[in-house]
């Protein structure tokens, strides 16, 4: 039985073209019962009410509360569920500032969920460029790449610079205190 379950993720009409991509991407066709990993959202989930009664968010992160409830689950050997076919349309009706601040935000939130990941400069150019080119692929199998190529360009700069920089500050901070700890006087 698990103890966290989530549900798929559909974009809707006012959806930005590259969301939509990634929602088909952590959200496939095919329900896993259970997963492996911890990735989970609880934009569309549900959880035990005894485990909520002694897991609940840890509400001073700054994104990505449900991953990291998803790993402590994990780590006390309870299983995480995907249900493909309960799914939601999940909406972001945000600036491009408010998309780049998200990221930010979830990369912050990933040091602590996962503090082996880094995000360099280059990882920043390589995701970039590969998720233009994948999202232009599929804008033009849909024939709709004249109307989104633009969106495409913003929202996959405002994806990565945001990640990159919310990783970026994190070390930068962690230097700054590394440094208020160890350097004499």
């Amino acid at each position: 039985m698990a103890a966290y379950v989530y549900g798929g993720q559909i974009g809707g009409n006012g959806s930005r073209f590259s969301e939509t991509q990634i929602f088909e991407k952590y959200f496939p066709p095919t329900s896993k019962i259970p997963q492996e990993g911890f990735f989970c959202n609880n934009a569309n989930a549900a959880l035990r009410k005894d485990i909520w009664c002694k897991n609940r968010f840890n509400e001073e992160l700054t994104g990505l509360e449900d991953m990291e409830l998803a790993k402590r689950l994990v780590q006390q050997n309870m299983k995480i569920a995907y249900i493909a076919d309960a799914k939601v349309y999940h909406l972001h009706d945000e600036s491009w500032l408010k998309v780049r601040r998200r990221y930010e935000r979830e990369a912050i939130a990933l040091q602590y969920v996962m503090p082996q990941v880094h995000v360099h400069f280059s990882d920043f150019l390589r995701y970039y460029v590969s998720a233009v080119l994948s999202d232009i692929g599929c804008a033009l199998q849909e024939r709709k790449l004249m109307a989104v190529y633009r969106e495409i360009l913003m929202f996959r700069l405002m994806q990565y610079w945001g990640t990159y920089r919310g990783n970026h500050e994190h070390r930068k901070l962690s230097k700054e205190m590394k440094e208020m700890y160890f350097f004499p006087k």
